[in-house]
């Protein structure tokens, strides 16, 4: 009796991490480059692999949840749109009985935004707002968290050696 116990809690403990695997098949990761005084352009990287995709922020809220990012700090202000690349189609979708534009997995989505920043001393928050879906099922709209702190990039400095000769900016 006790082996049975044993086996039944290893099947039950193996599914349970199969399972939980599949419940969060995104993973995501944040970057800034720095591309003015006080602008920068935040970015915004999805990894998944097939058969699992993301939706573009150019679907209707007719289909699928659109990837969107959202501010909940107020010291930033957008500046344009936000950019997004990767392997990016357009096709009919069968669980939507719709076309929709999405990003098939084995690449990665990634979204740039330039912003400006009010105040480089306080992090930038927010998160991505999501939808992901397989060939059979689609698992609910989730929040993707994110904060963002800011270094101003030092000016680089030219080293000079007995040989160099002075540049000129003009």
């Amino acid at each position: 009796m006790k082996a049975y116990f044993t086996i039944f809690l290893i099947a039950l403990t193996t599914l349970g991490f199969s399972q939980k695997k599949d419940l969060n098949p995104i993973t995501w990761s944040f970057d800034t480059n720095q591309v003015g005084p006080d602008e920068y352009e935040l970015i915004f990287k999805a990894d998944f692999d097939s058969p699992w995709v993301v939706y573009s922020k150019d679907n209707s809220d007719d289909g699928p949840v659109p990837t969107t990012i959202n501010f909940t700090s107020k010291n930033v202000e957008t500046i344009g749109e936000a950019v997004e690349t990767g392997k990016k189609v357009k096709k009919e979708d069968s669980l939507f009985g719709m076309s929709v534009i999405k990003f098939e997995g084995g690449q990665s989505f990634v979204t740039k935004q330039r912003v400006r920043i009010n105040d480089i001393s306080i992090p930038v928050t927010g998160y991505v707002r999501f939808m992901t879906c397989d060939n059979q099922v689609c698992l609910p709209p989730k929040n993707e968290d994110f904060s963002f702190t800011y270094k101003v990039n030092a000016p680089k400095r030219m080293q000079q050696g007995k040989n160099s000769i002075p540049v000129k900016s003009f």
